[in-house]
């Protein structure tokens, strides 16, 4: 029972934070020294929780409908995901590329019409 109050007391407030959220003017240029791309920049809270759903496939609202706390959880979770298969694949990349000596540079091909000095 205790739970269930603390659960639709959370969901009222929360109610009410976007609706003072939406009067409120956010810094969208950049956030944490992050450029913003200008298609976030113009969206609503509404529209940018759609676009997460969308990217990653999940039911429409689903995202939306959970709690703060939640969110945040799950994108955690979604960047340590991302950077674990990010990092994999770098280090992955990078023992394939051994340095190899030349011994003949003017066999060397440089995209677009560079030259091998």
């Amino acid at each position: 029972m205790f739970q269930w109050i603390i659960r639709k007391t959370i969901a009222f407030m929360g109610k009410v934070y976007v609706i003072l959220d939406s009067f409120l003017e956010h810094e969208t240029e950049k956030i944490l020294a992050i450029k913003i791309d200008d298609d976030f920049q113009n969206m609503t809270r509404k529209e940018l929780c759609n676009h997460i759903e969308d990217k990653f496939q999940w039911p429409r609202d689903t995202f939306w409908n959970l709690e703060s706390t939640q969110k945040i959880r799950v994108c955690s979770q979604m960047a340590r995901n991302i950077m674990t298969v990010a990092e994999k694949q770098f280090y992955e990349n990078k023992k394939k590329k051994k340095k190899k000596t030349v011994k003949n540079k003017s066999n060397i091909k440089i995209p677009f019409g560079g030259k091998v000095k």
